[in-house]
């Protein structure tokens, strides 16, 4: 009779784990976008969660630089699908230069090679946004760069 005990304590529990995100797996897949968004990735932590749709659970990110971030997760359905999203916005300060100097550069193609400059390794962005040197040629601005419905915006700081 135990060992039936056990048997059924293990299926239950395994049933129960189907119910659940696999951790790792999320690990995995938030390690992957932080990567190929922000920066080479030293950790990633996700608690046990209720895979099951509108769940929401925060995983902790730890970049090799040595900042690190919140990535939101909502799950989209009962399968595993699922919407990232940092919280607060992070970003990192040089790939967002390189952003708004291309950006520059589409917008007004005379200015040359702007050269941006938003701070360095991992940032995390405030609600007003982030503060961008940009010079080119003569000119000198400060710009503050946010993030919109429609991407990256920025306008000059006054």
């Amino acid at each position: 009779m135990r060992v039936h005990a056990i048997t059924l304590f293990a299926a239950l529990a395994a049933v129960a784990a189907c119910n659940k995100v696999d951790t790792k797996d999320a690990e995995k897949k938030v390690k992957d976008i932080a990567e190929e968004n922000i920066g080479p990735v030293k950790s990633v932590s996700c608690p046990s969660a209720d895979r099951k749709k509108g769940v929401k659970f925060t995983c902790k990110v730890t970049f090799a630089s040595g900042g690190s971030g919140n990535m939101q997760i909502e799950l989209m359905d009962d399968e595993g699908n699922f919407t990232p999203n940092w919280v607060p916005w992070i970003v990192d300060g040089e790939k967002l230069a390189a952003t708004v100097s291309g950006g520059l550069k589409e917008q007004q193609p005379d200015l040359g090679e702007p050269a941006v400059d938003c701070g360095k390794g991992v940032v995390e962005v405030p609600a007003e946004g982030i503060a961008c040197h940009v010079k080119a040629g003569a000119i000198e601005n400060d710009l503050m760069v946010k993030s919109s419905a429609e991407g990256i915006e920025w306008e000059i700081k006054k």
